[in-house]
């Protein structure tokens, strides 16, 4: 923090500041690597899964699911950060059962870099939160759903200037009561999907 604090007031103070070099023990350093500290993380992007919705005793309602994804993280370390995400997705007229199908995820994030010292960077997810799901059809087949679920993924990103990058994720997602009403239920517990994302770290 008082490094920070440094920063700002000669940054405040309007006084130029240039990266000088130093040398410790052989390893270079620059001044702005010395003042460097954990840093924001925050993408958004698209993503696909398995999940689908099944009449009781019946056929598939819907199958597959896609929408927009963002998540906002914190780095603790090169190698850690935590953080929170969020998932929608809606599908109108998916099948002659559904008229409307919306689903809401959020929940909290833990993503572990694997190679942070190389490029692209490969890293593990941890993620859990609560799963939102409402849908418009007949009236015997409407209803919603407020459940947890929790994830576990995998992803490579590859990073440009300026902290800009964009990756992929595959990921495996497990609801805990996967059932709407009487009739509407998930299937599967477990799905998998896929993420593509773009973002920004500074």
């Amino acid at each position: 923090m008082r490094r920070f604090g440094l920063l700002l007031a000669l940054l405040l103070a309007g006084l130029p500041v240039f990266p000088q070099i130093y040398r410790v023990g052989g390893i270079t350093l620059s001044s702005l690597d010395a003042l460097s500290g954990p840093s924001w993380e925050v993408g958004a992007g698209v993503f696909a899964s398995t999940a689908t919705l099944h009449v009781e005793k019946g056929e598939d309602a819907f199958r597959g699911e896609a929408g927009f994804a963002a998540r906002g993280l914190y780095a603790l370390s090169s190698w850690a950060a935590l953080g929170v995400e969020g998932q929608f997705s809606r599908a109108k007229d998916a099948s002659v059962f559904i008229d409307d199908y919306r689903v809401l995820r959020v929940g909290g994030v833990g993503k572990f870099t694997i190679t942070p010292d190389t490029n692209p960077r490969a890293y593990l997810l941890l993620g859990a939160g609560v799963v939102r799901r409402e849908v418009q059809s007949l009236r015997f087949l409407a209803g919603s759903s407020t459940d947890g679920y929790a994830t576990v993924g995998w992803g490579l990103e590859a990073h440009s200037v300026g902290g800009w990058f964009g990756g992929v994720e595959l990921y495996g997602m497990y609801d805990s009561a996967p059932r709407l009403n009487a009739f509407l239920r998930v299937p599967r517990r477990w799905t998998a999907g896929a993420h593509l994302r773009f973002g920004l770290q500074f």
